[in-house]
């Protein structure tokens, strides 16, 4: 492919390799020409062509007029400095003045670098005409003229003729040095050269030094000169110190096909290190011209010299860039611009003639003046030696930074010249290196140290891979040019299996990694996701570019963990942790299920759980201890189960965050440091642990595993006694009182303090949920309810229950005894515990009371004894344990008046003290006398259980009460007679 492009209105033809042709106008030298072509007859059609860039024929041309006006060579010899290699055509600019048909006037010769030379006669009519249309010769025969570039064939005008002379093959791998005008001054012709382009590869550097060594370190001949000019090559060496260093990661040009390899200036400005680049065949001649093109990166530091001569330089001084004769002066152009990036100098010394010298950056010719100082045109002389990166005065000023692709040329270069320098490429040496190994890191990381940081399974992370010397450090030669194509996996990095033999994950995490030399042997990869789980990982590199593969494993392992747990559970009531009602239930203690699910696969970890992150219900007294532990997670499924957890406590418990954790999964990153210890990373790391990242459900609901009873004590219907054998109850009354204290418990026997308020399901006040039962009951007899319900409060899962009892009474008289009770309590739950007794065994009697008839004097109170009596299972007997009974005289039925004895003319009540029993007798009850001639009797009847009949407990009647004493049976029944007297008599005697 061939691309065109103009440069400064001259046509340039530039291939896609720099070794193809391009035109190179060249302009002649001002002290040659002579004549000034629009002085002559009809010169004036000339006068708008002859300066600068001009085009005839589809050919550049560079045409010169000097200060006298003068713009041709005439009827001279001169000889033209070409320097061009490759050259296959030169076109002239070639007329005469009195041209005749046939007559030689003059010969074009062309000298090639290797001695041979190749002459074309200018012949009149055939290649050469009359520059006018007239009377002289106005034809030509040869067909490579091309007639009235400038002009036209009309008579009487004038023109100016183009000739494309081809030459020899021989020339197209020689350089054309230079190209002879002759002219023989003969009559028939004055031949006039007025411009010159040469198709040609390019000038012919005397030296080129492309800086494309691996290395340099002050060796004879060491910087190579491939320009294959004769006598060459001039080979250079590095000088300084340090020598300057060989890379190639960031060339002027980039690309397999660019300015490739530089060097790399440093050290010190005082003896720094350069280049000496000797023995060079440059023309010393006074007023000789040297071009000198490279490539420079300047990092602005002042006072240094890029090239220079003995005393003869290019110098950075005081904000000012150009030629310097070591007279502090610059004479160049500001420098402002110039620094911190890439730019192309093209320098052209004249020797002893530094205001004739020129200045092109960047392909631009420079307008270039004195800056600072003034210039010493004798020390402006250029020397067989160059130094690049200083001169060769003294080891001062030595350069700083960067330069490239450096070529010397004798004589001035063109600008086409200068054009193709500055987009010249050339295919890069294969400078990409084997490296010794390779490892990854975190993004920043040491190169042969540096970690790799825990992950988190599904999330995208980055990875520098690195490509290193057998130092450790990084290979940043390991592409030079082009690209390399790595593989990144990620392999098991537990045990010590050799790196190339290590398993790969299932699925195969990987990546194809492309090197290019703009990445200095280190390689940033985004986006990196890896699905599941892993305690260890290892990240592999293996580069496949040669036989055998470089495979290279990280140096630091890493972890890849679930980003959180969630945990639930078989004990899921409600998730509200409220509800005292619903299912299921678990009891305090007994085993449960809790599951800690990661989602993701791989996790085999067994969490742990934070017990001061457990919360019982609101409302609660306290928060139970949570029992158990997690097997190790299924990796299928990445979910971690207990089935024999136990809590302690009744209701519900909940965990906060993290309350189920693991912080051991991450165990190969957190010892390193790797992961940051706890929860919360930092600093680009994950936490080391991870867990449920929100409160859980409540979880539940637990109820008691049993009931425990504390024996309490037992408290008879008759219990005065300070004797507590002689305390008793009689069969079928109410008051016998047990008490003890009842707790809800867990399975290891522990207080559920929670069991309160709607969570504690049992009714203390409801005596049948105690399925009381007695032992040692009399035939006929059975346990019943009192009338007074039993009392408690559960308090911190705790009661202290007072019940009452009844022992019912038969109906007939049975031998009593010592009774026992016990206990099956049972709640809404089922909660329950095995038959208790509640207290101790306490002695009951079948009772009843007794009222002897009584007889006495009219004029006498007269005493009514009442005996309690009990069934010793022969008969009754005085109960003489009864020191409680209380017989209110208001109870006592007073009827059936017989003979002189009316209502209440004996009024019946206790003469002293009160009713109570002493030891089984109330013997103060009395019927008041009712006086002379009041004789005759009164039955008497103990309202035992229902209220009926009349009494006197005063003058007047009475409705009698009931006395409330059921368990004596039915009511018993005596009389009192007044007016007689027992017999027999013993001894009788009235004092009046």
């Amino acid at each position: 492919m061939m691309i065109s492009k103009y440069f400064y209105g001259v046509l340039l033809v530039v291939f896609s390799m720099c070794t193809q042709a391009a035109y190179f106008p060249i302009a002649l030298s001002t002290n040659t020409l002579n004549v000034d072509l629009s002085t002559k007859t009809n010169g004036s059609v000339y006068s708008p062509y002859m300066s600068g860039n001009q085009t005839f024929g589809g050919i550049p041309f560079s045409m010169v007029t000097d200060a006298n006006g003068e713009n041709v060579i005439h009827n001279t010899t001169t000889t033209i400095n070409t320097n061009l290699y490759g050259a296959t055509t030169v076109y002239t600019l070639i007329n005469s003045f009195y041209g005749k048909s046939g007559v030689t006037i003059g010969s074009i010769k062309f000298n090639a670098s290797d001695g041979t030379n190749y002459t074309v006669n200018l012949v009149e009519g055939v290649n050469v005409r009359d520059h006018y249309i007239g009377s002289f010769v106005n034809t030509t025969s040869a067909s490579y003229v091309t007639l009235n570039v400038i002009g036209t064939n009309t008579n009487n005008t004038a023109h100016l003729d183009m000739q494309a002379f081809a030459l020899p093959a021989s020339f197209s791998t020689r350089t054309l040095t230079s190209i002879v005008f002759t002219t023989t001054n003969s009559n028939g012709g004055e031949p006039f050269l007025a411009g010159v382009t040469a198709n040609a590869t390019n000038m012919k550097p005397i030296a080129y030094y492309a800086m494309d060594e691996a290395s340099w370190n002050g060796t004879s001949n060491e910087v190579s000169d491939t320009a294959g000019y004769a006598g060459g090559p001039f080979n250079g060496q590095g000088i300084g110190t340090p020598t300057p260093t060989a890379t190639y990661t960031s060339p002027a040009r980039a690309g397999s096909s660019g300015t490739c390899g530089y060097a790399v200036f440093g050290g010190s400005a005082n003896g720094g290190g350069a280049f000496t680049l000797d023995n060079l065949p440059i023309d010393l001649t006074d007023k000789a011209k040297t071009s000198v093109s490279f490539w420079m990166y300047w990092d602005g530091s002042d006072g240094v010299m890029p090239i220079g001569w003995g005393l003869y330089d290019l110098w950075f001084r005081g904000g000012t860039f150009g030629f310097n004769t070591d007279n502090s002066d610059v004479y160049g152009i500001n420098s402002s611009t110039l620094s911190n990036g890439w730019h192309h100098v093209v320098a052209v010394f004249t020797n002893g003639g530094v205001t004739s010298n020129k200045l092109y950056i960047d392909n631009v010719s420079q307008t270039i003046s004195s800056q600072i100082g003034s210039q010493i045109n004798a020390n402006a002389i250029v020397q067989s030696t160059l130094q690049v990166g200083g001169y060769t005065k003294t080891t001062l000023w030595r350069f700083k930074s960067q330069i490239d692709e450096v070529k010397i040329y004798n004589g001035e270069v063109t600008q086409t010249q200068v054009s193709l320098d500055y987009n010249a490429t050339h295919s890069c040496p294969n400078y990409n290196v084997i490296p010794s190994n390779f490892n990854c890191t975190f993004v920043g990381g040491a190169a042969s140290t540096g970690h790799l940081y825990t992950q988190v399974a599904s999330s995208s992370f980055n990875v520098d891979v690195i490509a290193l010397k057998s130092t450790g450090a990084v290979e940043t030669s390991y592409v030079a040019s082009g690209t390399k194509n790595v593989t990144l996996e990620f392999v098991d990095g537990s045990g010590a299996t050799a790196c190339a033999s290590r398993a790969v994950l299932s699925p195969v995490v990987s990546q194809t990694v492309t090197f290019a030399s703009t990445d200095a042997g280190r390689k940033t990869v985004s986006n990196i996701t890896i699905a599941k789980a892993y305690r260890d990982l290892m990240c592999r590199v293996t580069d496949a570019n040669q036989s055998p593969s470089v495979v290279g494993c990280s140096t630091d392992d890493f972890a890849v963990r679930p980003s959180s747990l969630s945990v639930t559970s078989s004990a899921n009531a409600d998730s509200a942790g409220t509800s005292t009602s619903l299912a299921p239930i678990v009891k305090a203690g007994a085993s449960f299920t809790l599951a800690a699910g990661s989602g993701v696969v791989g996790y085999d970890g067994a969490p742990l759980f934070d017990t001061t992150k457990l919360n019982a219900h609101t409302g609660a007294t306290q928060a139970g201890t949570l029992g158990g532990s997690f097997s190790a997670a299924n990796a299928t499924t990445g979910t971690a189960t207990g089935s024999a957890f136990n809590y302690s406590e009744v209701g519900y418990f909940r965990l906060a965050a993290n309350g189920v954790y693991d912080s051991t999964f991450t165990a190969v990153d957190s010892a390193n440091g790797d992961c940051v210890s706890g929860f919360v990373g930092s600093g680009g790391k994950y936490g080391c642990s991870f867990g449920n990242t929100a409160t859980t459900n409540y979880f539940g609901r637990f109820i008691p595993d049993h009931f425990s009873l504390t024996t309490g004590s037992t408290t008879p219907a008759c219990s005065t006694s300070a004797v507590t054998s002689d305390r008793f109850t009689y069969l079928g009354q109410d008051g016998f009182t047990t008490s003890f204290t009842l707790v809800a418990q867990n399975s290891s026997n522990q207080t559920t303090q929670n069991y309160v308020g709607s969570f504690a399901k049992f009714a203390l006040n409801t005596w049948a949920n105690y399925t009381f039962k007695a032992n040692g009951l009399p035939v006929g007899t059975r346990l019943t309810a009192s009338s007074t319900a039993p009392t408690g409060t559960w308090s911190n899962g705790t009661s202290s229950v007072v019940a009452k009892h009844i022992v019912t009474r038969p109906s007939a008289p049975v031998a009593g005894g010592s009774i026992s009770i016990s206990t099956t309590p049972t709640d809404s739950d089922g909660v329950t515990m095995p038959l208790t007794y509640v207290s101790s065994s306490s002695l009951f009697r079948y009772g009843r009371l007794w009222v002897p008839n009584t007889y006495g004097s009219e004029l006498l109170p007269l005493s009514v004894p009442i005996e309690a009596q009990y069934w010793n299972g022969t008969s009754y007997q005085r109960n003489q344990l009864d020191i409680c009974s209380v017989i209110t005289a208001a109870s006592i039925i007073m009827d059936s008046y017989k003979a002189n004895l009316t209502a209440c003319e004996t009024q019946i009540g206790y003469s002293s003290r009160t009713g109570t029993f002493v030891n089984g007798l109330s013997k103060y009850l009395r019927l008041t006398k009712p006086g002379a001639g009041n004789n005759g009797s009164v039955d008497l009847t103990l309202n035992l259980n229902a209220a009926s009949g009349s009494t006197c407990n005063t003058a007047s009647p009475s409705a009698a009460t009931a006395a409330g004493m059921s368990w004596f049976g039915s009511n018993p029944v005596s009389r009192a007679t007044f007016g007689i007297y027992k017999t027999p008599i013993i001894y009788m005697r009235e004092n009046f």
